[in-house]
């Protein structure tokens, strides 16, 4: 392993977008404080609000895949997990080239050994998530750590307003966000398809293998 930055890491995730309303308020977060997220965009959600994936590209974001429709992968035969996922990666082949879209969140985090066996790309999970309320998030968000993969979600409001609390503090401290695929390059990782990461510390990587 080959940690290039001395610097403490966050990578910011956020799901279920693009949603609207919503994306518009973590966008003006992004914007505020100079920062970016991964975001895991769902196909049904593109379709209503196709302009946004462009936004989201403009501030810097990194663009995963969460499903066309949000169905639990784990519950769908392998042919219907297939088409879930191409079908998402080429909604969103629109905004970036394919060559990019180069993570997979598994909505509900379900996976199995007949999705890890058949994806191409690693499956990223996360290590610090967001509470059900402000009070709640802001004291989960406050133990995040150098490396974490932080979990947020478009409709969860109550996020936005901890963050707006919790993000100057956290670039008062010397954090620096940047994407998942930038984390594994810092951290010098070259990451697994197939291969399920929970967060990527400067000691080490939290995964587990295929299963």
């Amino acid at each position: 392993m080959n940690n290039q930055t001395e610097q403490p890491l966050l990578a910011w995730t956020i799901d279920d977008l693009p949603d609207g309303e919503s994306t518009d308020r973590y966008l003006s977060l992004m914007r505020r404080f100079g920062i970016v997220a991964t975001c895991f965009l769902v196909g049904d959600n593109i379709a209503k609000y196709p302009e946004q994936p462009n936004a989201l590209v403009q501030m810097g974001c990194e663009l995963g895949n969460h499903s066309y429709t949000h169905r639990n992968l784990t519950e769908c035969s392998e042919s219907e997990a297939r088409q879930e996922l191409k079908r998402n990666a080429d909604a969103i082949s629109a905004y970036v080239p394919r060559e990019k879209i180069r993570l997979i969140r598994p909505p509900y985090y379900a996976y199995d050994a007949q999705l890890c066996s058949m994806v191409d790309a690693p499956l990223i999970l996360s290590s610090c998530n967001e509470g059900e309320n402000k009070e709640q998030s802001l004291e989960r968000l406050g133990q995040a750590k150098d490396g974490d993969i932080i979990l947020t979600h478009g409709w969860n409001t109550s996020t936005v307003a901890a963050l707006e609390e919790r993000i100057p503090m956290w670039l008062a401290a010397g954090y620096r966000f940047v994407t998942v695929s930038q984390l594994f390059a810092l951290r010098g990782i070259e990451p697994k398809a197939g291969g399920i990461y929970y967060a990527l510390p400067p000691t080490g990587v939290i995964m587990e293998d295929k299963i």
